[in-house]
This record gives structure tokens, sequence and C-alpha cells, in this order.
């Protein structure tokens, strides 16, 4: 007889399904709690892996970045056309250089000035920021030129300048080529369209372009007093030296823009703030200057932003010269005016050990002394302040090279006869310069140094 099969175990097992025991909600809550924590574990861990790959990056950028001033400033230096050992004569054409040492490090700490914005405390982090480099090179450097028929010329000289601005470090670079320069060029807004070397005459009332024998004569020079000797650059003070934006300023007047009558300094600045910080301690805090840019406030019309800038987030360019009477005779870098002494041509050393060369504050008949707010210059000077004169109708002129015995020692035309002597009358065998940066995300330091000799090869 037939029967129907009847499926008990597949009955059974629909049963028991049915009464099986569930996950409770506290046991549904806790896995997922444990499953975010998991997953915020894993997006942490990644976020710290991106961070690091992110700081190394910076890292090797600035480092990079870092790289490439040294290198560019180092090849400026090898260029220097001029033979350090003052003074020059403007007939022989070789140009100048001309080191200005700050206050900073010499006379003044720089933890006086550099501050923790949040606590107050001295920033040892930061170091000499105002020293200026200046002089004439040679290398291949393009520039613009209005008068061009394409708009850019090519020199193999140059007048360059490397300063501090806040903690932006500038390389300022004109272009010598005398004969692009027509009588017709106006000095308002003429670095707007125009990279080149040039003086502004007060006889003639024109631009004339400089050549490197103009520029062995202080008064031709870019951002400097060109109507009073010693025709100085200090006056600019922390500003360091005017900016290219500045003086592409339809208010800039080229070769007749005159540094401040005294230096503008301050203190308690935090050199670490955002550039957008603009609350006290901020990094320029100089009156008539814009707080977030560092651009005078008078011209803030300018128009090229960053064709002179070199590196951000600088905090230290420092620049020292070698003294081989330094350090007890054995020699080392320093800065200019290091001994804060008064200038002593007979100075008295131990037998045996080299004379000290920069230890003073300069010649004072130089006019370039330095004082506890106003750096000390080293320049490669120009004879012609002493056979044409310091200025116009100077009536000392020719004291030195007139056959005379003028100040009756029994000498005929000796150095105390000099009117006008370079502030440091000493060969310069080499110096030194120390670039300091930062990157603001890792807060890490670098620092970089180049050395420059000058000895004839």
């Amino acid at each position: 007889m037939f029967r129907p099969h009847i499926n008990v175990t597949s009955g059974a097992h629909l049963k028991t399904s049915r009464n099986a025991p569930a996950f409770t909600l506290v046991e549904v809550l806790v896995a997922t709690a444990l499953t975010l924590l998991l997953m915020a574990a894993v997006v942490t861990y990644f976020g710290d892996i991106g961070g690091s790959v992110g700081d190394a990056r910076a890292n090797l950028e600035m480092a990079d970045r870092l790289r490439s001033a040294a290198t560019m400033l180092s090849r400026d230096l090898q260029g220097i056309t001029v033979m350090p050992l003052p003074p020059r004569r403007p007939e022989q054409g070789e140009g100048y250089l001309e080191i200005i040492e700050g206050p900073l490090g010499t006379r003044v700490s720089p933890q006086t000035v550099a501050v923790i914005k949040d606590t107050g405390a001295p920033d040892t982090t930061v170091g000499d920021v105002d020293d200026v480099l200046m002089f004439t090179t040679r290398g291949r450097f393009v520039g613009r030129c209005q008068y061009s028929p394409t708009g850019v010329i090519e020199s193999d000289t140059a007048e360059v300048a490397w300063f501090v601005r806040g903690r932006t470090l500038y390389r300022r670079v004109l272009l010598v080529a005398p004969g692009m320069v027509p009588p017709n060029a106006q000095p308002a807004g003429f670095y707007a369209h125009n990279d080149i070397s040039v003086r502004f005459d007060p006889d003639l009332k024109v631009l004339l372009g400089n050549s490197l024998s103009d520029l062995t004569r202080r008064e031709c020079r870019f951002a400097h007093n060109p109507f009073q000797y010693p025709y100085d650059a200090r006056g600019w003070g922390q500003l360091g030296l005017p900016t290219l934006r500045e003086c592409s300023s339809s208010k800039w007047s080229a070769g007749q823009v005159t540094p401040p009558p005294e230096p503008v300094w301050a203190n308690q600045i935090d050199f670490w703030a955002a550039a957008a910080d603009v609350t006290p301690p901020c990094v320029h805090p100089w009156p008539n200057v814009d707080r977030e840019t560092g651009t005078m406030s008078a011209y803030m019309d300018g128009t090229r932003y960053t064709d002179d800038v070199i590196l951000t987030h600088v905090i230290a360019f420092d620049v020292k010269v070698f003294d081989p009477g330094a350090a007890n005779g054995v020699g080392e870098f320093v800065d200019l005016g290091y001994a804060n002494a008064q200038y002593n041509p007979k100075l008295m050393t131990p037998p045996g050990t080299p004379q000290p060369l920069f230890y003073h504050l300069g010649d004072p008949r130089s006019g370039l002394v330095g004082t506890a707010t106003r750096g000390c210059v080293y320049d490669t000077w120009s004879f012609h302040y002493e056979t044409a004169g310091r200025q116009p109708g100077d009536q000392l002129a020719g004291r030195a090279v007139n056959g005379f015995d003028d100040d009756r020692n029994g000498v005929v035309d000796d150095a105390e006869e000099l009117v006008a002597p370079p502030p440091y009358p000493a060969p310069l065998r080499g110096i030194q310069v120390r670039i300091r940066c930062f990157e603001p995300d890792s807060r890490q330091l670098r620092e970089v140094t180049v050395v420059q000799d000058f000895l004839p090869k």
C-alpha cells in the first residue's frame, strides 16, 4: 500500500529555527561601537601616515628651495666683478661689493627682538636677519626692457642685492646695460617695465644707465641716497631694501627716492606667526608698512609682486667676513665691528699674529661708522672721493694726492691726509652666508651655509 512520504526532519528543522535565540539590542549596539572604534583607529592610523608623508614632503620641498637659493647665491658670488681691496678706481670699470652688517647679532641680540607670541619668551631660533649683501657680478641675466623690440634684454653683468624683508629673502637684479636707457626715460614707474641699473642726473634731469665704472661710485647704486655723502643705504633699517613691488609703483621715481633719515626699529616680533596674523607682535610691525605684506604703504600700487622673491619663512640671513686676526690670530668668520671698538690704525697686536681687520665700527672719515642702531659697512669704495671730492665743491679734495705734506707730519700724501677713506681699508679674503628657514606645517628648521673666497686663483 502506498504511503505518502513525510519529511519529519525538515519539519523539526523549521520548528527549531523559529525558536532559535537572536542578538539582543545591547549586543548589536556593542558590536556597532566596537566596529566604529576599529574604523576610527584605522582612519587615525592612515591619517597619521598621511600627515607624516605630508610633513616629509613639505620638508623635502623646503630643503630643495633652500638648496636652490644657496646655489643661486653661490653662483652670484663666484661671478663678482671687483677685487675686494678698497679703494677701487672708477676708470678700471670693476663695479663694487658692499656688505651692510645690521645691528642684530653684534650690538643687538636677536632674542631682544624675536619673541614667542604665546608665551612672550625670547625666540632662540631666530638669528641675524638684517644683513644686506650687494655687488656686481657676471653671468647670464635676462630682464624686462620697454625700450627693446622684444620687451626683454640680456646682459652678462648685473647689480645684485640680497636682503630680507620681514621673513622673506629677496634677490633684486638690475642689469648693467647703459646703452638701453633713452634720454626721454621717465623716472616715475621706471621699474614697472625695466630691470636696468640706473641713476638720476640732477644736472641733466634725466635717467642714465649705469656702467660698472659708474657703480664703483656709491651715489649711483640701487637704494642709496644719491644726494648726500656718504650716499648711505643703511637708512632702510629693518626694512632691508625696497622690494620690486614698491619700486614698480607709479609713485616710485628711479634714482631719486632716498632712504629714511633714521632706521626704523621695532622689537618684540613673532617671526613664526602666520602671514595673515595682523595682531601684534607680528612680522611687520613697522610704521607706514602694511602689516600683512610688509610693503611700504606709500607704494602699495606696485604691480610686480614676486619677481624678486627667493625664499619665504626665513629667520636668519647672516653675512660674515673672514678676519685673519680674529680669535687671537687664528682667523675666523666674524661680523663687521664684532669688538664694538673705535677705529685705531695703530692697534698693537702680539708679535707674530695677524692684525685684526674688521674688529672696529669703521673709519669715521668714511661717514659710515656703525652705531647701536646703524650697521657697519664694508665697501670696495671709490678713490674718486679723494680726487674729485666727496660732493661738488669739496675744498678738501686732493689733499692725499697733491704732493704736499698737508698735515705736517713729515710724510707727503700719507694715509693720515686722506679725507674720504673706505670704512675698512682692508682686503676681504672671503665671506660666509648662513640662511635659516622653517617649514610652518611641520615646524622643522633647515639651514644652509655658503662660503666664497676671494683669493686670487
